[in-house]
């Protein structure tokens, strides 16, 4: 897995991206615990329009249906989810390149 990159806070959301090598995109997702709203760009750029979009059209639909919008998982505990996943996935590397040398 490659390096996550974090996106936002727009409107106390963010997101993580990260590269898929096999379809060539960005792909990621808003951070939030029951509604899953996907990020896709072929650039950063575009995904970074994508996660503005994304959470701009989930509000405006929340409200269109009359549905109380997912509150976003506090920035704080989103800052802890983030660098404990580059932390797993960094150590991840490490031992697949230690188990490789034995």
């Amino acid at each position: 897995m490659t390096e996550q990159i974090v996106l936002g806070p727009y409107k106390g959301y963010k997101a993580a991206i990260y590269w898929s090598a096999e379809d060539k995109v960005f792909l990621g997702h808003v951070n939030i615990e029951q509604d899953y709203l996907p990020i896709m760009g072929y650039t950063k750029k575009e995904a970074e329009a994508d996660f503005y979009l994304t959470i701009m059209d989930y509000l405006a639909f929340c409200k269109r249906v009359g549905k109380i919008p997912e509150k976003p998982i506090p920035l704080i505990q989103q800052d802890m989810l983030f660098i404990g996943q580059t932390k797993n996935g960094f150590s991840e590397i490490k031992v697949k390149r230690q188990l490789q040398e034995d």
